[in-house]
């Protein structure tokens, strides 16, 4: 497997996922999307509705 070879190289960051520039990119992506959502969800319940 490719991550035996990543983890041998130490390359691995503290998530545990290989250091991959394309699913780096998308990983963030959706981890900010689903924050931004998440936020927006809490905030939109927190606040008062105007």
């Amino acid at each position: 497997m490719a991550d035996t070879a990543v983890q041998k190289t130490g390359a691995l960051p503290k998530t545990g996922k290989p250091t991959n520039s394309f699913y780096g990119i998308k990983d963030t992506t959706i981890g900010i999307i689903a924050t931004v959502f998440v936020v927006g969800a809490v905030l939109a319940y927190t606040i008062p509705r105007f």
